[in-house]
């Protein structure tokens, strides 16, 4: 490729990403969330890198006093953002004057003197809307540079469909994986998908469960205290669930180079996790804060390796974005950033009405529909040609037998119990309720999916 071709890449990509931090700032909330990336540690940061890099020895004339301009108006508003992320200045803390002119004259927005401010959604549009002014490096406009720094998350439209797919590579890592050996995950014998946590020393082996981190499954439990899994199951488990859920395909590969964001309001948000009743906020708000701490720990964190670019790293794949509070928040919107791993592909199909109850009613029975989805999940074995694509098959024989250790990975994957018969027992008893209840169908030891959701081929 020629020099010419390089050049018109990289500006093509630069324009793409300036008009990417516009869609953001433009979505609902965006103005706010802009403003809070730019007082940040990691946005400030950015933007002075940027300026560092606005200047290079081959420029000359006009061109390099061009870029010394910019890069002085650009130091000095990065300084001026640094002294109100030391002095932890919000938006609201900021008066709205009139006179406010652009960012060549430097002007922002004043802080107002023994109280709140009166301008606070307009004075963060003005920030937001002078980052957008300010040329940075490599094409890039100032509010691209705190988009990209701070990676907030594009909006997309949910995806609301009743049968979503989930991704098949949530945490695929290969048997060579620099990730295997160092505690936090493992490889799974068969799938290569298996995962374990260093605070879990009982799973002293590779376990058939989902792609799935499995410190979500206890991490909100003290050491030793509900781990058979009683009543629903954890928040932050579900929460990573439907966040998987609710991005559509079309949007996984978007979703793998920056985080996407898809928003609903707080009264749909409620009815994924209480399908029954409408809970309190003194209810949901301490359990919401906890199941977001829990998504946000470094052990919740997944695996990832990009094949073109030998990158790789541990990704916050689920988390939660501005979370409303207040008597009339039950209409403010939800946001719910996802950011699949590279290489995400088409995985196995969930009923999502049927998660849902299970979630909320039983927790060894939401364990294991997630972790049977993928196990049904395998091309040419339990998944067979048919009439318009692939579909799941109903022969039992393409099902393997389930041990009663397999049994007790199921429903109790990281529980301390040491009688591995009274949990089999216990297992068993949740898997006929699946049964039942039409979710699963039990041949023998053969656990297969339920016959109505799927072509019936022998």
């Amino acid at each position: 490729m020629t020099s010419e071709l390089l050049q018109e890449d990289k500006d093509e990509r630069a324009r793409e990403s300036n008009r990417r931090a516009w869609r953001i700032a433009d979505g609902r909330g965006g103005m706010r969330t802009v403003y809070d990336a730019a007082v940040s540690r990691r946005g400030v940061e950015s933007l002075r890198q940027a300026a560092a890099r606005l200047v290079t020895a081959r420029m000359q004339g006009l061109e390099r006093d061009r870029a010394l301009r910019a890069r002085g108006r650009l130091q000095a508003f990065s300084a001026r953002l640094g002294e109100m992320a030391a002095e932890g200045v919000k938006a609201s803390d900021l008066g709205w004057s009139p006179e406010l002119g652009t960012a060549l004259q430097g002007v922002l927005p004043t802080r107002m003197p023994g109280g709140k401010g009166t301008g606070g959604a307009r004075a963060a549009d003005v920030v937001s809307r002078l980052l957008g002014e300010l040329p940075a490096n490599d094409g890039l406009t100032a509010l691209a540079v705190v988009v990209e720094g701070a990676e907030l998350p594009e909006p997309v439209v949910m995806n609301g469909h009743g049968s979503p797919l989930l991704p098949t590579s949530v945490a695929l890592v290969g048997p060579g994986s620099l990730f295997a050996n160092q505690g936090h995950f493992a490889v799974h014998t068969r799938l290569d998908s298996g995962l374990r946590v260093s605070e879990l020393p009982v799973l002293e082996r590779d376990i058939e469960g989902p792609l799935l981190p499995l410190v979500l499954y206890n991490l909100l439990a003290a050491p030793g205290c509900r781990k058979g899994g009683h009543g629903s199951a954890d928040l932050a488990l579900r929460i990573y669930i439907e966040g998987l859920c609710s991005v559509m395909q079309c949007d996984w590969q978007r979703s793998e180079y920056r985080p996407v964001l898809v928003s609903t309001t707080l009264r749909e948000f409620l009815t994924w996790f209480y399908p029954n009743r409408r809970p309190r906020p003194s209810e949901y708000w301490p359990r919401l804060m906890a199941a977001c701490a829990a998504l946000d720990r470094e052990e919740t964190r997944v695996p990832w390796r990009d094949r073109e670019t030998g990158h790789s790293g541990l990704r916050r794949v689920v988390s939660l974005v501005d979370i409303p509070r207040g008597p009339e928040a039950l209409e403010d919107t939800v946001g719910i950033a996802v950011h699949l791993p590279p290489g995400s592909t088409c995985g196995p199909k969930i009923q999502r009405s049927r998660m849902r109850y299970w979630g909320y009613t039983s927790e060894p029975a939401y364990r294991a529909l997630v972790a049977l989805a993928y196990q049904w999940h395998r091309p040419g074995y339990t998944r067979v040609p048919g009439n318009g694509g692939w579909v799941q098959s109903q022969d039992p024989k393409a099902y393997e037998e389930y041990s009663p250790n397999r049994i007790i990975e199921l429903c109790y994957p990281t529980s301390v119990n040491s009688n591995r018969r009274l949990l089999a027992s216990r297992a068993w008893k949740v898997l006929r309720r699946l049964d039942e209840a039409g979710d699963v169908r039990i041949v023998g030891k053969r656990i297969l999916p339920p016959p109505q959701d799927a072509e019936i081929i022998v």
